[in-house]
């Protein structure tokens, strides 16, 4: 099996995993998001953002170092994994003592406090385990990752209906993702076991544990910002306008949220060959990323276009009449979704060749910018001005990213990728827009995902080799 086809291979298992566990999470969005009402459910959000951000400490970063490096030397797995764990150990009361600072600082219920160490502790459970998710993907075995997914999202499908049925509270909804990472990380843990052996308490070194710990802080520092930037919102939301108004951003931001397991799954079987690559093969390396970067720019763009026509009838479908103040919320965050796929796949090549200080820079400066920002258009916008914030935020991190990446690694032109795509999503929105004023709304979408295709291969943008690479993997 060659490299691409490895990588397809990979690529397809994530892919499969991930959309049966969002189709899971889809569910258990929107039924708890019925069930709960706004109001409890920008709770239940507020404690996810707010854990997703304080977790980060959980990790910083090592998850990401054990990828990259054990995935350039196999025989380093047993004292990677070994020095981690016990690292994690003293990182889980870091990690509560910051969220017991937080929580107290800004004074929320007791209610929304226990949510919110609940929550914090499923987070720290899977910090836990991704360490040995992340031997499986520095060996590529990404099967074992793909049966973890599929079994934390059925958990948390079946727990949110046992939930449903017998109408039970928000804080029984957030127990539920506790328990879920509790099984997975049973799960993972023996998988483990059972393709490696117990980490050795003779592999523990200090010296060894420091000089990683240098190194992985700037992949942690990296994710604490780039938390910031994609959960502050909330935070603010809640501190400047309310629960309700969390519960609006979020309802829109969770569907988006479920579409970004297509740039996270190509990534995830992507970063241990283009770390390898980095070293052995800097044009493998290159045909990867461009090939990877025009995908990726097909599919984004279609979700935009798709989410901005048909807005109003997906929040109807998914969330119901209480919600409505949510359409013009995914029309608006909806553009971001381009620009979060591009630039996660950015993000994770500068880190595959050695560049997380400069990703590090650009999530900083996304971070100030980001909490400057929401502080200025929440207070006048609300929820719609988060969503403004959102585009504004990732498009600084676009930018410098891109330009680095062309000055430094490779030349690529954005006008030359993107102007042929762009003008297939412009076509096929306006042709959309007619239909649904004309016709209905299924009419246009089913025409609409036809012209897509066509377009793509008359102007193409799918080349004849692209569709014999697929022939190839297939």
């Amino acid at each position: 099996m060659n490299s691409i086809q490895k990588i397809a291979k990979n690529v397809g298992i994530l892919f499969t995993s991930q959309i049966v566990s969002y189709i899971f999470t889809f569910f258990v969005v929107i039924y708890t998001a019925r069930y709960l009402g706004a109001e409890n459910f920008g709770i239940l959000s507020l404690a996810l953002s707010i854990s997703a951000i304080v977790g980060v400490s959980a990790d910083l970063g090592f998850n990401s170092l054990i990828v990259r490096e054990v995935a350039r030397n196999k025989k380093l797995e047993s004292k990677y994994v070994s020095n981690v764990l016990l690292i994690k150990i003293l990182l889980l009361f870091l990690t509560y003592g910051i969220t017991a600072i937080m929580v107290t600082v800004l004074n929320y219920s007791a209610l929304v406090k226990t949510v919110i160490y609940v929550i914090t502790l499923y987070v720290v459970i899977n910090s836990f385990y991704g360490v040995f998710n992340s031997v499986f993907q520095a060996h590529e075995k990404m099967e074992y990752i793909a049966v973890g997914t599929v079994l934390s999202g059925l958990i948390l499908f079946v727990g949110t209906f046992i939930g449903l049925y017998l109408h039970y509270n928000l804080l029984y909804f957030a127990v539920i993702y506790v328990v879920s990472s509790s099984l997975v990380f049973i799960y993972i843990f023996l998988a483990y076991l059972r393709k490696f052996s117990l980490p050795k308490l003779s592999d523990l070194d200090w010296e060894f544990s420091y000089l990683n710990f240098k190194e992985a802080l700037y992949f942690g520092i990296t994710a604490f910002l780039v938390a910031i930037y994609f959960y502050v919102s909330s935070i603010l939301l809640s501190i400047l306008d309310g629960n309700y108004a969390v519960g609006i951003f979020n309802a829109s931001w969770r569907l988006i949220s479920v579409f970004l397991f297509i740039p996270n799954a190509v990534i995830l079987a992507l970063f241990p060959v283009m770390s390898r690559h980095f070293q052995s093969s800097k044009e493998l390396l290159e045909f990867e990323y461009n090939k990877i970067f025009k995908y990726l720019s097909v599919i984004s763009i279609f979700i935009m276009i798709y989410g901005f026509i048909f807005a109003k009838e997906i929040i109807g479908i998914c969330y119901g009449a209480g919600y409505s103040d949510s359409v013009v919320t995914l029309q608006v965050v909806i553009f971001a979704v381009p620009v979060i796929f591009i630039t996660t796949l950015f993000g994770n090549l500068l880190g595959s060749v050695n560049q997380q200080r400069f990703v590090t820079i650009v999530a900083a400066i996304n971070a100030v910018a980001n909490i400057l920002l929401n502080i200025m258009l929440i207070s006048q916008l609300s929820y719609i001005g988060a969503a403004l914030v959102t585009i504004f935020t990732e498009s600084i991190g676009f930018l410098l990213m891109f330009y680095y990446i062309s000055k430094y690694i490779f030349k690529i032109s954005i006008v030359s990728s993107l102007k042929k795509i762009i003008f297939i999503g412009i076509l096929t929105a306006l042709v959309m827009y007619v239909l649904k004023l004309q016709i209905n709304w299924l009419f246009s979408a089913a025409v609409g995902f036809l012209l897509f295709g066509i377009l793509l291969l008359k102007l193409k943008v799918i080349s004849s080799g692209d569709i014999k690479m697929f022939k190839e993997i297939l």
